[in-house]
């Protein structure tokens, strides 16, 4: 292993945890939470898209789909959100889509405000258990 990275790898469970202690974001987890267009944020700062169009991206076209390639995604979300709107179920995916944004939001504030420190401790509680349990199975 390289300095600075703690590596455990299992023959018998395959289980590898890395701990890339070189990267930017375990020196400096304030910096570590990017807005949606991968750009970085200052500490502290919470970005939510500003430009979204005021239709629930739940209601978007899915182009994952095999033979999807090529299509115009913008004009056919344009259609169904003029085919749906003022609908119940529109309404519905609207106010779902806003708990979603609020929920992102309040995590997103919480993650910033968490200190190295803090980040380190969990990853112990949770890396922990795991080398415990690994040292103590019979192989």
């Amino acid at each position: 292993t390289q300095e600075g990275t703690l590596q455990y790898c299992t023959c018998t469970s395959k289980l590898r945890l890395h701990l890339l202690r070189k990267e930017k974001s375990w020196k400096n987890p304030s910096i570590a939470m990017e807005k949606e267009d991968n750009r970085v944020t200052e500490p502290g700062a919470v970005s939510v898209q500003s430009n979204r169009s005021t239709a629930p991206q739940i209601l978007t076209l899915n182009t994952n789909k095999a033979g999807m390639e090529g299509l115009d995604t913008e004009r056919i979300n344009e259609i169904i959100k003029t085919a749906s709107e003022g609908s119940r179920f529109y309404q519905h995916k609207q106010r779902c889509q806003q708990q979603l944004d609020n929920k992102i939001l309040s995590l997103k504030q919480a993650a910033a405000s968490f200190t190295h420190q803090h980040i380190m401790k969990a990853t112990l509680q949770v890396l922990l258990p795991i080398l415990v349990w690994q040292r103590s199975a019979v192989i």
